[in-house]
């Protein structure tokens, strides 16, 4: 069975990384400016990881 979200994801993962030639600092950067583009909140999981450890 053909998983529809999941293909859409890789061909925007794909197009992506065409994009920055597959430099992955470039990469890094290029989804930083989409993430900050689309006004959402953005969640750091790793903060709350460590402080769960704690």
């Amino acid at each position: 069975m053909k998983d529809e979200i999941l293909t859409e994801l890789w061909a925007i993962k794909d197009q992506i990384a065409a994009e920055t030639k597959g430099n992955t600092r470039a990469l890094f950067e290029r989804l930083k400016v989409i993430q900050n583009k689309s006004g959402r909140p953005i969640i750091n999981r790793t903060q709350k990881r460590k402080m769960q450890a704690t």
